[in-house]
């Protein structure tokens, strides 16, 4: 295979190019490697002779079986950063997973803005500005990760919680895990009193950046805590001051200035040396990735005692081999009390730090993560060719080409199926064209439920719009069943699975976050006795910021207002049916009834309209009646069409006024 890596390799704190380096000696033994670089003397050192370099521009060569692009979260590589946005669509190393607002330096303001508007929306729009947020804490808050890596075939991270993160962030997106390599050696460390260090004390240290004030105050705190004039302790902080915590003005706070160096950070190349100087590492400052992995795989593999927050990101480092304090309540207190006993017995100290060894030997070993990421490249390389991106424009436009050819095109689709799908879909063709619309092309994986199962618009949904999808709404207690859907109109046939479940009382039967889409087109109506109990249950297997696409009849539409002017029901459908209740409305709504049951159910309101579906203009006269009496005129459209996020947990079980709190009350589904 002929792997192309889009780096500078020029190490520099944090350094996200350190990692490459480390597995590049077993990279360059494995495979055809070639580096596309912005500038030749930008190259690392040790990357002289193993490799071909070539021009940044020239990664576009057809003869690259994978581009592996750095991702890095600095300012100091534009070019790297804008090849990685503009591709060849490749793999990318992601150190961070939090790409944010730094991106700014590699992009023009109205490039940088569109993607903090993909990520966002318009609540991000002009946050990248320098005047907008002269401290850069605002960018920071509006990830750009997920519009950057849309345009890869995937991604590479060093731990499981930041491969569930870009999960969640890029879905579809395949991702492989591959740890922060570091060679279990013992480098031989500096001299302290070259250095200005105490020779005679137990030197406990934090290095890289500090990126929160906090941390700062913790750590000096947490020694000032337990430290005695008789106590043989140094605290060295290496590290550039990067969000102007005032280090100098705490240390000199707390009485420390003969107990604490404040020095600069090390290089890469003196990092390890200066990690051996040091008795006990604290990495306890929060959870930025780019200074912390690479720090803490360090400290492991030199078999130090280092302390971290028990944070997600490091679980998988086994107990035994470092200490970890909770990441909430009082920190300082935690710290104070972990370190002092680390200070106060060797031995623990010792058999941390073999355990830490050993897993860096069993885990960290660069030959090890070089095979690990190679094995990424070429998983990807077998794969599709083009990005999540690339896909989802090409499905895009064939979801365009349909829409625009309007509802006859869509009966056509629907074809001889239609005689094992309800009457309604035939009258109501012209509605799910327009309801279509709102229903986003799937990216790579992305997986619908429908409430009320509609075999041939299903099919559509799949073989079109590119979902895997799923049915529920069969009568409760009838066995799951497969519907074969025959083609028609040049699509193919589609085995569906529809599960039996009664929406008002019974769990649907899916795993928490399971569905990026739901659709419930005309069911609402239909529920007569608890429609929240779907409602919650829609929010458990949608997945965070998952889309609800609701339709119902409009009960404020014009048509309604017109017929109780004229003596009439305002209904749509209330016909008793002697065969049962269904397909009868049993209720139906306005759009502030509907926007109150969605904020209740944790999904978000602010996308609710109405439209004409079952009139073919506008009722000019009964819409003047309104305007007279000093009426609202909008949302007269005779059906509601919601398109609702998740946006948190269910909020409220039975939202007054649409439930009688006099009545006992419901279960909770999520109890």
């Amino acid at each position: 295979m002929r792997l192309g890596v889009v780096t500078p390799l020029r190490p520099a704190p944090p350094g996200p190019s350190v990692r490459l380096t480390q597995m590049l000696p077993w990279l360059a033994k494995s495979e055809d490697i070639e580096f596309f670089v912005p500038d030749a003397a930008m190259l690392d050192p040790s990357a002289d002779g193993a490799c071909r370099v070539r021009p940044l521009g020239d990664r576009h060569d057809p003869s690259i079986d994978m581009l592996l692009y750095e991702c890095p979260d600095t300012l100091d590589q534009p070019a790297v950063v804008r090849a990685a946005l503009d591709g060849p669509p490749g793999l990318v190393l992601v150190h961070d997973p939090s790409l944010h607002g730094r991106l700014r330096g590699a992009l023009d303001p109205p490039e940088f803005d569109r993607l903090l508007v993909a990520a966002h929306g318009e609540s991000a729009r002009g946050s990248g500005r320098e005047d907008f947020d002269p401290e850069g804490i605002g960018p920071s808050l509006f990830d750009c990760l997920a519009p950057a890596l849309d345009r890869h075939r995937g991604a590479v991270v060093h731990d499981e919680h930041t491969a569930d993160l870009l999960g969640l962030r890029c879905p579809g997106l395949p991702v492989f895990v591959v740890p922060d390599a570091a060679c279990p050696a013992d480098p031989a460390p500096a001299e302290r009193e070259t250095l200005g260090l105490p020779a005679d004390r137990i030197l406990i240290g934090h290095i890289g950046d500090v990126v929160s004030p906090r941390a700062a105050e913790e750590l000096v705190t947490a020694v000032a805590g337990f430290l005695e004039p008789s106590s043989p302790v140094h605290l060295v902080l290496a590290g550039e001051d990067s969000v102007a915590s005032g280090i100098e003005r705490i240390i000199e706070r707390r009485g420390l200035r003969d107990r604490v160096t404040v020095a600069r950070p090390p290089s890469p190349e003196e990092t390890s040396s200066s990690i051996a100087l040091l008795d006990i590492i604290v990495s306890a400052g929060g959870s930025h990735a780019v200074p912390a992995s690479w720090i803490v795989s360090r400290a492991l593999a030199a078999g130090r005692a280092t302390v971290i927050l028990d944070l997600e990101r490091w679980a998988g480092i086994p107990a035994e081999a470092c200490v970890k304090i909770e990441a909430f309540g009082d920190r300082t207190r935690k710290l104070a009390r972990a370190l002092e006993g680390l200070v106060r017995n060797p031995a623990a100290r010792r058999s941390i730090g073999d355990a830490a060894r050993r897993y860096a030997l069993r885990e960290l070993e660069p030959v090890a993560c070089a095979g690990k990421l190679l094995e990424a490249a070429r998983v990807t390389a077998s794969g599709p060719r083009e990005s999540a991106m690339d896909c989802r424009r090409a499905r895009a436009a064939e979801v365009d080409t349909l829409l625009a050819a309007g509802p006859r095109r869509v009966l056509e689709y629907l074809g001889p199926s239609v005689e094992s799908t309800p009457r309604s879909l035939l009258d109501h063709v012209f509605r799910y064209h327009e309801t279509l619309r709102d229903v986003p092309p799937a990216p790579r994986g992305a997986r619908l439920l429908d409430i009320g199962s509609q075999p041939a618009l299903l099919r559509i949904l799949a073989r079109v719009w590119g979902y895997e999808v799923r049915g529920c709404g069969l009568p409760s207690g009838v066995d799951p069943r497969t519907i074969h859907v025959l083609a028609s109109g040049g699509l193919p046939p589609l085995d569906l699975v529809v599960d039996a479940v009664d929406v008002e009382r019974e769990a649907l039967p899916y795993a928490p976050g399971s569905f990026d889409v739901v659709t419930c087109w005309e069911v609402l109506e239909h529920l007569q006795e608890d429609p929240m109990h779907m409602l919650w249950e829609i929010n458990r297997v949608l997945k965070p910021r998952g889309i609800l696409i609701l339709t119902t009849p409009n009960t404020a539409s014009l048509r309604s207002v017109r017929a109780v002017l004229r003596g009439e029901h305002p209904g749509i459908w209330t016909p008793y049916m002697r065969a049962g209740h269904y397909p009868r409305h049993q209720r139906e709504y306005t759009p502030k009834e509907i926007r109150r049951l969605l904020a209740a159910a944790g999904l978000s309101s602010d996308r609710v309209s109405t439209r004409l579906v079952w009139e073919s203009r506008r009722d000019t006269e009964t819409s003047g009646v309104l305007a007279r009496i000093g009426a609202s005129t909008e949302d007269r459209g005779d059906d509601i069409l919601a398109v609702a996020r998740k946006a948190s947990l269910p909020l409220e079980r039975v939202p007054a006024p649409l439930y009688d709190r006099l009545t006992d009350p419901l279960p909770d589904p999520l109890a």
